[in-house]
């Protein structure tokens, strides 16, 4: 599996995964859409997770993001794979759990 879009990513029904500094991560506004949630509330979920300020250091990263829509900029949340997994513990539900089986598989195919 090689790199691919946010455009490619939500076309395909494939998690979006990228690598930032080196690191293999996945986005907060790709968890939402993946996940049918609104993305505030998935960066509420982040901002909520009872995780160490050590955890959240290493595996959550704020940036921003410009909304094409109305040219607004918005904070969401890179993640590496192990905060994409504490934070998708949470998540319950058939469709859930084909989601994290998805982001797991991507998460592996590119480290291969």
């Amino acid at each position: 599996m090689g790199l691919l879009t946010r455009e490619q990513a939500r076309t395909d029904a494939v998690p979006y995964i990228d690598t930032f500094d080196g690191v293999l991560m996945t986005t907060s506004r790709d968890v939402a859409e993946k996940f049918r949630k609104r993305h505030n509330n998935v960066v509420r979920d982040i901002q909520n997770l009872e995780c160490s300020s050590r955890f959240r250091l290493l595996n959550f990263e704020q940036t921003p993001y410009v909304e094409p829509q109305n040219g607004q900029t918005y904070k969401m949340f890179r993640m590496t794979r192990d905060g994409f997994t504490f934070l998708a513990m949470g998540f319950t539900g058939r469709e859930a759990a084909i989601w994290k089986e998805r982001y797991i598989e991507a998460f592996n195919a590119m480290e291969d």
